[in-house]
């Protein structure tokens, strides 16, 4: 098998890879369809080909000296990937003083921490950030868990080769083959249990990055290439799967499965078959694709970042506002390629020490810094009420609650309600409530109880199934529906509290508010029983009234649609006089952000026409959208005041929010 030291094929895939990254982040909107779903693939066209070339180096060091250098080569790794990371991070933090809200300043601090650590996967997937999700698209370092990963691969792979080349010696290539066999079983099985997990950790990626390894191995052993007689077709057939699989995947495609098979075998094909004069190879060799090839690292590390705080800036990003921030991403990596990249890789320009001395020195601040954001608050002292209260930790929103609660006792006689068992259920808009009514309740004596789940309404006889697999959430299936009936029915004297995001699940997709406001998530799942949903929720309603449940129950919570922080950050930014309080609160009196009440009534329309149906002596209907819809301007739904926001992100309560539906909910059970 030929073997050649550079290979300029390998950079031209590159920039396939990169390029429908990017793409695939920007988020270009064609017919009012997102183009290229499945772009993210390019990140997987980057395991293989790093594989290769790691591995390449790593057989022909252990072919020609019998030994591996680790100290070679992990010096190699920090000049070649951490100059340039810094240098993001540092513009990153600087954008970030100007640009975040304290819990986006939070998480950003926290991911910058994880991502020097090389453990960002880890972080991202604790933290819930399911890849594509809404939200992630504002997470400035998300790309970096791609980085971490293959940095988690650099640290197990030399031993293990090292280990099979000296002891197994003629298996190698046999361990290798198992390996990927099991690695890729595991991924299909993962996924299907935990797709989160499964996308961000290495052990689901491993069979992606030995793909590369495989080939490097055959290469460098030159095992005898099969006698092709059309290479061109061969490498054809591989560029065709590569460039299908971004537009045949989404985020609804089980990922690493069994159909990543199509990129990855597409990238295989080309890395193993191209010998520079096929067709595929010419392409890929042509001065242009070579170019972008070799500033592909600082693409992938500038992109990320720009249209994070751009969406947070500017919220509403239209195709040309898209295509700058590529052209300013081109600027910024072809600078930080031959300021950083090239002066960084060779000792002769700048030796060890003087390079390894700056780099602790980096690592040493920006630790520090980021470690002080986060004590800090995200700097949250900075800004005045509105704005420092978008920060509504539930460490912070259980203390307001608890503020409140004496103005609360001077309103409310509910003693003769200590006899019974509050029970408050649903999903994760009821555990926002939850976080408030607790504190409340707790502090009353009463014997009270959450069910919640992120997803998970109540519907009793319903399971809720993974859109992306097809396969029932264990956390919200009939068993633990029943389960939260049985304990509610057989508890002393009870009283159900229940809401939740119901508008989504009979419209089968997130809120759009018709002025831009649209809810880009589509990490939502489907609620599956053997009646319809509106039969589904009336007897299950039913079922509570019927075995002497007492049932509040709450209309759906509006969505706003826009992230209301951000937003309210962003125009506090533009007052003149930021440190008027008075400026800041006649600001805000006078450039009100509302969303339309007749579109969240249409959008929860058979949610409203389904909670009609229910009439019983034991049942209280709460309005939610009546303390926000209508207050000051007609057909309006306010989303803060002059002081408080009333959501913490697009659609879920803030604290003040909550507030007033407990209020509400008091109100209801005095009367």
């Amino acid at each position: 098998m030929q073997s050649r030291s550079y290979r300029p094929e390998i950079d031209g895939l590159r920039t396939i890879a990169v390029l429908a990254v990017i793409i695939y982040h920007a988020q270009f909107l064609l017919n009012g369809s997102t183009f290229l779903k499945g772009g993210y693939i390019g990140v997987d066209v980057f395991f293989v080909i790093s594989g290769y070339l790691i591995s390449r180096i790593i057989f022909k060091e252990i072919d020609k000296t019998n030994t591996f250098s680790y100290l070679n080569f992990y010096i190699r790794r920090i000049r070649r990937i951490i100059p340039v990371l810094f240098l993001v991070m540092i513009v990153s933090t600087i954008l970030a003083w100007f640009i975040l809200i304290p819990s986006r300043y939070i998480e950003f601090s926290k991911s910058i921490i994880y991502s020097i650590a090389f453990c960002s996967n880890i972080f991202f997937n604790h933290a819930g950030q399911n890849y594509g999700a809404e939200g992630t698209d504002l997470s400035p370092f998300l790309h970096t868990w791609s980085l971490s990963l293959e940095e988690q691969f650099y640290i197990f792979f030399p031993p293990f080769i090292l280990f099979c080349c000296k002891k197994l010696k003629k298996k190698v290539l046999l361990a290798i083959v198992l390996v990927i066999v099991f690695s890729f079983f595991f991924s299909i099985w993962y996924t299907n249990t935990n797709p989160s997990a499964s996308f961000y950790y290495l052990t689901s990626r491993t069979w992606e990055l030995l793909a590369g390894t495989l080939i490097a191995y055959l290469e460098v052993k030159k095992y005898k290439k099969p006698n092709i007689k059309k290479p061109s077709l061969l490498t054809l057939t591989g560029l065709i799967l590569l460039v299908v699989s971004f537009f045949i995947f989404d985020k609804n495609t089980a990922h690493p499965g069994f159909l990543t098979l199509i990129p990855i075998v597409g990238t295989c094909l080309i890395i193993y078959i191209a010998d520079g004069q096929d067709i595929v190879s010419k392409l890929l060799s042509t001065k242009l694709f070579v170019s972008i090839g070799l500033i592909s690292y600082s693409l992938y590390l500038w992109h990320q970042p720009f249209f994070a705080f751009a969406r947070m800036t500017y919220h509403n990003l239209g195709n040309l506002e898209k295509v700058y921030l590529i052209i300013l991403t081109f600027i910024f990596s072809l600078i930080s390629y031959f300021a950083i990249e090239k002066t960084c890789r060779y000792k002769n320009i700048i030796s060890h020490k003087w390079l390894f001395s700056i780099l602790a020195l980096l690592t040493i601040t920006l630790l520090w810094y980021h470690n002080r954001a986060i004590r800090k608050n995200g700097f949250v002292d900075r800004l005045p009420s509105i704005v420092r209260d978008s920060f509504d930790s539930q460490a912070g929103r259980r203390t307001y609650a608890k503020n409140l609660i004496a103005t609360l006792d001077q309103n409310y006689n509910i003693d003769d309600l200590k006899e019974s068992t509050i029970h408050l259920v649903g999903d994760s808009h009821m555990g926002s409530l939850h976080i408030v009514f607790e504190p409340f309740f707790k502090q009353h004596n009463f014997n009270y109880h959450f069910h919640g789940q992120m997803g998970c309404v109540y519907l009793k006889d319903f399971d809720l199934i993974d859109r992306k697999t097809g396969l029932i959430k264990s956390f919200c299936n009939r068993e633990y529906q029943q389960k939260r009936t049985s304990e509610i029915i057989n508890s002393q004297n009870p009283i159900a509290i229940i809401g939740g995001r119901f508008p989504m699940y009979f419209n089968q997709k997130p809120y759009d508010n018709g002025e831009g406001g649209i809810e880009t998530s589509e990490d939502w799942n489907i609620m599956k029983g053997d009646v319809s949903l509106e039969k589904g929720i009336i007897s299950s309603i039913q079922n509570l009234l019927d075995n002497n449940v007492r049932v509040v129950l709450l209309y759906p919570i509006p969505p706003a649609g826009w992230h209301i922080p951000n937003i309210i950050y962003q125009k506090f930014k533009t007052i003149k006089g930021k440190t008027d309080i008075n400026k800041v609160q006649d600001y805000f009196q006078k450039n009100r952000v509302t969303t339309s009440y007749e579109n969240y009534k249409n959008f929860s329309k058979k949610v409203f026409d389904t909670f009609d149906q229910l009439n019983h002596p034991n049942l209280i209907k709460v309005y939610p959208h009546k303390l926000v819809c209508n207050t000051i301007s007609q057909g309006r739904c306010e989303t803060h005041n002059t002081n408080k926001v009333f959501y913490d992100d697009s659609n879920h309560p803030s604290g003040v929010y909550s507030i007033k539906i407990l209020k509400q909910v008091l109100e209801s059970l005095e009367e």
